[in-house]
């Protein structure tokens, strides 16, 4: 692993690690809408992030991710409806940076100063005091340790995306908004990247993360949100994402044995090459597998899958097309 990551390396400067409660909201929106002429972006979006959390949030390209990011950083004035962040309405404010950090689509830089340079001028944009040796922790830590005096422009794209990381992290936020933040990195760095996010998570700090790698997602956040079309599809624990257990089945008849499965009440959600998925917990295995040998079927192969936030993002986008 990259030096600096998550693993006997200094804590980022000002962080207590304390965590913080999980009992309250840290963000809350009410039908929060943007329009652009006759286009609706975002369309009534009504959530709560928990403080502590760190929420996934989801979506086919277009869908209105980014935009109602941009909003709830006050980069973009939302049409109607309202958002409290931090407990500041950002229809009248911005919430301080000692409470919010973020990268919104590619981190930008001044390609022509070293990233150590680079987090000084933040600083002092942002009324943020850290030393030199506070920004050398900070970029050890996010993977950037021994590039630290090297000119941005010689920064690859995943090493721009570590260093807007540590922009974010300057003031030592309550909350972070992370636009693609594993966008550039290599699967290593990918590995990486969630495992930081993860431990700054653990630290007490909520997390909210655009992602098309839901792979990555699955095993890092606590919540999702899920918009199409502008629309808000799911709002909740990953855990309350419908189908949240699948059985591969493999019959010998399967057509027939497709038949008896749905006459028993049971949800099919795929079938192919003679194989289908059944929505059930890994514990009904055994009333199905007496289901079909009652009938008559002849039972091949059954195999629990669990959880697959991919299959249960496609089901969700699927029944909104």
């Amino acid at each position: 692993m990259s030096p600096g990551f998550p693993g006997g390396h200094p804590q980022t400067p000002g962080f207590s690690g304390t965590p913080a409660p999980h009992d309250d909201a840290v963000l809350v929106t009410r039908g929060l809408t943007k329009r652009y002429g006759d286009r609706v972006a975002v369309n009534g979006l009504s959530l709560s992030v928990r403080r502590g959390s760190i929420t996934g949030n989801l979506g086919p390209n277009g869908a209105g991710k980014t935009t109602t990011l941009r909003m709830l950083l006050g980069l973009v004035k939302p049409t109607s409806g309202s958002a409290l962040v931090c407990g500041v309405d950002i229809s009248t404010d911005r919430p301080p940076v000692q409470k919010l950090g973020a990268i919104i689509e590619t981190p930008a830089a001044y390609q022509w100063l070293s990233a150590a340079d680079v987090l000084a001028v933040c600083a002092l944009t942002s009324g943020v005091k850290r030393s030199r040796g506070d920004v050398d922790v900070l970029l050890g830590r996010v993977g950037l340790a021994g590039r630290e005096r090297d000119l941005v422009r010689t920064y690859s794209l995943g090493m721009k995306q570590r260093l807007g990381l540590a922009c974010a992290l300057l003031s030592d936020p309550e909350v972070l908004i992370l636009d693609e933040p594993m966008n550039g990195l290599d699967p290593v760095g990918v590995v990486e990247m969630r495992e930081l996010l993860a431990a700054l998570g653990a630290e007490g700090r909520t997390l909210i993360v655009s992602s098309h790698q839901l792979a990555e997602i699955q095993q890092l956040c606590s919540d999702i949100v899920i918009v199409v079309k502008g629309e808000q599809r799911f709002a909740g624990p990953m855990h309350g994402l419908a189908g949240t257990e699948r059985l591969r089945l493999r019959l010998i008849n399967p057509e027939r044995g497709r038949a008896v499965v749905v006459a028993a009440g049971f949800v099919v959600v795929e079938a192919a090459d003679g194989a289908f998925l059944v929505e059930a917990a890994h514990t009904r295995a055994p009333e199905l597998a007496t289901l079909l040998v009652n009938a008559g079927v002849g039972l091949l192969a059954m195999e629990p899958l669990g959880f697959d936030l991919e299959q249960a993002f496609l089901d969700v986008v699927g029944a909104a097309s």
